[in-house]
């Protein structure tokens, strides 16, 4: 299965991530296809993880273009028993569609506007710098028309995700999905 974790600029995508990549254990940097992944046995993580709160991780960070994240897919998707993903570089309907052949479970972060504006101000990067009010408003407006699209309803869980506790519930469904985790053995890639 494909998990992908996503919503608008923080919304709690990489803190998410993070945690679920924490409980896998130990991961291997693989790239292949111009694709960065790390492997946890027989789950990959597809992005870059160097360090918690780096903006840019996940898929937001991988440099090649939709349709070579939709090959990578293509090849990878049989090797691993889940993919994990987080972000929303690569959220529109062509990849949207694309993955509609996979088992896919898209995990959206909902979070109001003042929550996100404050924690762009304590994240205080250059990201969140550059995105306006008026940004934010567009993208999760596009997150609103891509989401209530019939064909993609199946695919997509809404969750609240204003505090800790909350992102500590979407971790636990997450591995509830993953489990059991194998955390023994070789790596595969």
């Amino acid at each position: 299965m494909i998990v992908w974790i996503t919503g608008p600029s923080a919304s709690g995508k990489s803190t998410i991530n993070y945690k679920v990549v924490e409980s896998l254990g130990v991961g291997y940097r693989n790239k292949k296809h111009s694709v960065d992944f790390y492997s946890f046995n027989d789950i990959i993580a597809i992005g870059r993880y160097s360090k918690p709160g780096r903006t840019l991780n996940g898929t937001d960070g991988v440099m090649v273009g939709k349709d070579k994240l939709k090959k990578f897919i293509d090849v990878e998707y049989p090797n691993w028993r889940h993919i994990l993903m987080d972000g929303s570089k690569f959220v529109n309907e062509e990849v949207l569609d694309h993955l509609l052949k996979y088992n896919v479970k898209i995990f959206y972060l909902d979070v109001p506007m003042d929550k996100i504006i404050n924690r762009s101000q304590k994240r205080n990067n250059g990201w969140d710098k550059q995105n306006t009010l008026r940004k934010r408003e567009n993208q999760i407006k596009k997150y609103d028309a891509l989401y209530n699209m019939p064909k993609y309803k199946e695919l997509i869980e809404i969750r609240e995700n204003l505090n800790m506790e909350d992102s500590n519930k979407i971790v636990n469904e997450i591995l509830e999905i993953f489990s059991p985790i194998d955390k023994g053995g070789l790596s595969f890639g």
